[in-house]
């Protein structure tokens, strides 16, 4: 036997249907994350006294039930001082004088700083002294008249002209053949992306810390502790980063004083000549070991320095984070 199924479209009964409003996006926003948490502690709780009260002799199950209902009080403190640890944290800031404003204008010249020497020697390493070898050694004559060089008594325009392209070609054999340009190149294009990674890093933590910190609440209040240590991580590193990225140029600067015993405190293009004059050859290699530990050196120690205090506080919120009375006494 078959049964014929008819389906009668009529535009009076799908009307209302579609008056009763459009699909909106989802927003992801922080209150939107607290909101779901709220919701998922509480069934959290509910399912810690269901398994609780059921009257079945299997111990293991029934050791969830106070614990989910500890989870769901804890996660409900979170959801409770969610905007005090916030405001917390830019206390804190404000106390130490720090501020992410000063923080940004400082990475981005060093970004330019950075991206600047990485294009000079890249154009030096990839095809520059060639170029430069090319027009010195057609143009000599021309070179040694503007540099003033045939005008010397004791040269002529075209002993000039050989003298000038002489220096030119051994200053670039020692170029090419040292591989120093090239290894600079590599240095600076590491540090550049390094830089960059930095920077794209700080623009999350600047605009995301309050939506990964509520997302990082709401992974902590999935029933059984599914989601509990990824959401304390996201939490700790939240607050530690905000925290701690706008003190990055205090405590480079800081690291760099303390290894050059104050010698050297700072390099612009306006000391560098003068550290060159008192110091002579030494001073080249004091403000090349200055540049690496002020800009790759105490960077990635920081960076390291404030992983670890996220991973600390992460395992503090997390796995080991307990309430302060047991809530076994209490049900």
């Amino acid at each position: 036997m078959f049964i014929i199924v008819q389906v009668v479209t009529n535009s009076s009964l799908v009307q209302p249907l579609q008056s009763v409003g459009t699909v909106q996006s989802l927003s992801f926003s922080p209150t939107t994350f607290i909101t779901v948490a709220l919701y998922l502690a509480a069934l959290t709780y509910f399912i810690g006294v269901l398994i609780y009260m059921l009257p079945l002799p299997f111990k293991g199950l029934k050791e969830w039930g106070p614990t989910l209902i500890k989870d769901a009080i804890y996660v409900t403190v979170w959801i409770s001082i969610y905007n005090i640890v916030l405001g917390f944290a830019q206390g804190i800031l404000s106390i130490i004088g720090a501020s992410w404003q000063s923080y940004f204008n400082s990475l981005s010249f060093d970004l330019a700083v950075v991206g600047g020497l990485y294009l000079i020697f890249s154009f030096l390493n990839g095809g520059g002294p060639a170029t430069l070898a090319k027009l010195l050694g057609s143009n000599a004559t021309n070179a040694a008249n503007a540099t003033g060089i045939a005008n010397v008594s004791f040269l002529n325009a075209s002993k000039g002209a050989l003298f000038a392209k002489g220096i030119a070609k051994a200053l670039l054999a020692i170029i090419n053949g040292s591989g120093i340009i090239g290894l600079l190149s590599n240095l600076f294009q590491d540090l550049f992306f390094f830089f960059l990674s930095l920077f794209i890093l700080s623009l999350l933590i600047y605009n995301g810390a309050q939506i990964f910190m509520a997302f990082g609440i709401l992974l902590m209040s999935i029933p059984f502790r599914i989601g509990r240590a990824i959401g304390s991580t996201f939490i700790a590193v939240s607050l530690t980063y905000y925290v701690g990225l706008p003190l990055m140029p205090a405590f480079d600067q800081l690291m760099a004083s303390a290894i050059f015993g104050g010698t050297i405190t700072s390099i612009n293009f306006g000391n560098v000549f003068d550290i060159l004059f008192h110091y002579g050859f030494g001073g080249i290699s004091m403000i090349i070991g200055y540049f690496m530990i002020y800009y790759l050196v105490a960077r990635v120690a920081f960076i390291v320095l404030l992983t670890s205090i996220a991973l600390g506080l992460a395992d503090a919120i997390g796995e080991s984070g307990e309430m302060p009375m047991r809530i076994e006494r209490l049900i």
